[in-house]
């Protein structure tokens, strides 16, 4: 009994690189015929078609009007998912040195009651090419909260805005944070499922993408 209770909160283990922050890395070989500029121009074309797959979701719920008393609107929704748009993912790229940098965009929305409301993920992909080969970095994972009853920002727990349940922070911080554990698995679950979704589409695309000269 004691072991399937801590079974069922026990959290997920992050990947982590050699300073010990979140990080999903590898290195992808690939036909070796393919060139390093060659690898950068589908990874390029990746980050900018299908601009939903960077503007992702755990669910399309916001709450929105659904609690006039408590102050929510519709319009107060649609302010704060604006300014999380990610209609440019990609923030580098230098194509003599082959790399780029695209961010992404995760909007987790939690429930009506608990600690977790609705948070907005942001991570980078650090991409490098070489001939036959690439590596990939997701790093650099940062939170903001919001109360869903009146869309402004807000702590995850406790009366003040500060400590590792803080409304803003990394995630590698927010890791710290010992409450509401149950809500917490949940969330980190879906991060980590939907980072790995993510790079696995991003390598399937990239590999199987054709050569300009085979492609008409």
């Amino acid at each position: 009994m004691l072991f399937g209770l801590n079974l069922c909160f026990a959290q997920v283990e992050f990947p982590k690189n050699d300073d010990g922050k979140i990080a999903y890395s590898s290195v992808i070989i690939v036909d070796s015929t393919k060139s390093g500029e060659e690898l950068y121009k589908s990874a390029k074309e990746f980050f900018s078609t299908n601009l939903p797959n960077f503007q992702r979701s755990n669910s399309e719920k916001n709450f929105q009007g659904s609690n006039l008393w408590l102050g929510t609107t519709k319009k107060n929704a649609e302010q704060v998912d604006a300014l999380y748009r990610n209609d440019t993912p990609i923030t580098l790229s230098e194509k003599e040195d082959k790399k780029i940098i695209s961010r992404i965009v995760n909007k987790y929305t939690g429930g009506t009651m608990g600690c977790l409301r609705i948070l907005y993920f942001e991570y980078d992909v650090i991409l490098n090419f070489k001939a036959g080969r690439y590596k990939y970095e997701a790093t650099n994972f940062r939170y903001t909260h919001y109360n869903q009853a009146t869309m402004k920002q807000s702590q995850i727990y406790g009366m003040n805005d500060s400590g590792v349940c803080n409304s803003k922070n990394t995630l590698d911080n927010l890791l710290k944070c010992e409450k509401c554990k149950n809500e917490f698995r949940k969330m980190y679950e879906y991060i980590d499922s939907d980072t790995r979704k993510l790079l696995e589409e991003m390598n399937t695309f990239i590999k199987e993408r054709k050569s300009d000269n085979d492609r008409w």
